[in-house]
């Protein structure tokens, strides 16, 4: 065997000890392409199978899991990681589409609509000097807030924030996800482990994931703002169905637990965008 190098009768097709080929096929463009579909994209992959579960069959996949069916389909850290890179992805080239797209309505003139930008960029720097005649040489956080708003009044400045918001986003959201575990931990604490709630979890967020990443990428063939009431009803009721079908609780019972999580996760966000905003603002 040309991979392990042990031997085996010549008579089979594939070594009997690591599965490598016997005949090792021309290395061209269609083997490549061949390689990759059907690794990918036949019904026996681990992709199909997931993401069949995952958009289809609410919580399935997290319970097929725990049953020990796992080489069947991607790792739940894995996944979230291949869904999260795409949605991340897509997001940025959603907003550097949206940023190219503005649109200056023709009626206002160019030099009226020059010397407003001007005026305002020339507000912004009387401000910024006032501060800093009357700052405390000792207030260091002042010092650290005018210095902050004059790079944001850049172009590149605002280039350098988003992209340390986006950054620090996507690393915050995998670490979130603990802290959203521990929310269905305490709603559905009896007779249950942290793990289980955590694998949920990762489930959870990625089919979130790959909603949005869906969205995305309608809206750049359909500008709609009717898309995002249709986004926003989809998101509830998976979440909502997720939670009915792993936990195994009545309607009534669902929706009272789904309103406690909102609640919570409401407020676990908003400390979550207080906090990336700060270390963005405190890292620029």
């Amino acid at each position: 065997c040309p991979n392990c190098y042990k031997e085996y009768d010549g008579r089979f097709d594939f070594c009997p000890h690591c599965g490598q080929p016997k005949i090792i096929a021309d290395l061209s463009i269609k083997y490549f392409l061949t390689e990759f579909l059907s690794a990918n994209f036949n019904v026996d992959s681990k992709i199909y199978r997931t993401f069949k579960l995952l958009i289809f069959y609410p919580s399935k996949i997290t319970r097929e899991f725990f049953l020990g069916k796992r080489v069947r389909y991607i790792a739940p850290v894995r996944l979230y990681l291949l869904v999260s890179l795409v949605y991340f992805f897509v997001l940025s080239i959603s907003i550097e589409n949206q940023h190219d797209s503005i649109v200056v309505d023709p009626k206002i003139d160019n030099n009226q609509l020059s010397d407003s930008i001007v005026l305002s960029t020339e507000d912004v720097n009387q401000a910024l000097f006032e501060m800093e005649r009357n700052a405390d040489s000792a207030d260091i956080a002042e010092h650290k807030l005018i210095s902050f708003i004059k790079k944001l009044n850049s172009e590149q400045g605002q280039i350098e924030f988003k992209q340390l918001l986006k950054e620090y986003t996507s690393i915050g959201m995998f670490i979130l996800i603990p802290l959203t575990a521990l929310l269905f931990f305490i709603l559905f604490r009896p007779n249950t482990y942290y793990i289980h709630h955590l694998i949920f979890t990762i489930h959870l967020q990625s089919i979130v994931f790959v909603i949005f990443t869906i969205f995305n990428l309608i809206e750049f063939i359909i500008d709609s703002n009717y898309f995002t009431y249709l986004e926003l009803g989809l998101l509830i009721t998976t979440i909502i169905m997720w939670i009915k079908s792993y936990y195994k609780r009545s309607f009534v019972k669902t929706m009272v637990k789904f309103v406690l999580f909102t609640l919570m996760y409401s407020f676990l966000l908003l400390l979550f965008f207080i906090v990336i905003f700060g270390i963005s603002f405190l890292t620029l």
